[in-house]
């Protein structure tokens, strides 16, 4: 998808919480202000690149608090793609290839903008077992 991640540059923290995992929601916030997303895993050879990863971030975008525009998921892949330390988008089918293997963890973050109506809901994946 090559739709931008936020909106715009004026998104704010909604309600922020902070959380031992706030250096990962950063670094995620800085690449996607920052257009720093390296390519699409999009096949199943590209989701073996998923074993190298630390964490995903899973981007939920809503109009006005309700209707969702999509959901997208990142990881830090030390990967080709992700090998300057950016972030690299995972495609549906490689991610439905893999959801197993991740669980949704207890940390997330909220931004909204205002300008837009817009919410991002991140929360973050880590692996199982």
């Amino acid at each position: 998808m090559n739709e931008p991640i936020f909106c715009c540059d004026s998104i704010q923290p909604q309600n922020p919480i902070r959380t031992d995992h706030d250096p990962k929601f950063n670094a995620f916030r800085n690449a996607a202000m920052n257009n720093d997303v390296r390519g699409v895993l999009g096949s199943l050879e590209d989701a073996d690149l998923l074993s190298d990863s630390m964490y995903i971030i899973q981007v939920v975008r809503k109009f006005d608090l309700s209707t969702i525009q999509w959901t997208r998921f990142f990881t830090n892949s030390s990967g080709e793609m992700g090998r300057r330390g950016g972030f690299v988008e995972i495609d549906r089918r490689a991610w439905k290839e893999v959801e197993k293997s991740w669980v949704q963890g207890e940390a997330f973050k909220n931004f909204s903008c205002k300008i837009h109506c817009r919410i991002f809901e991140l929360n973050l994946f880590e692996k199982t077992g």
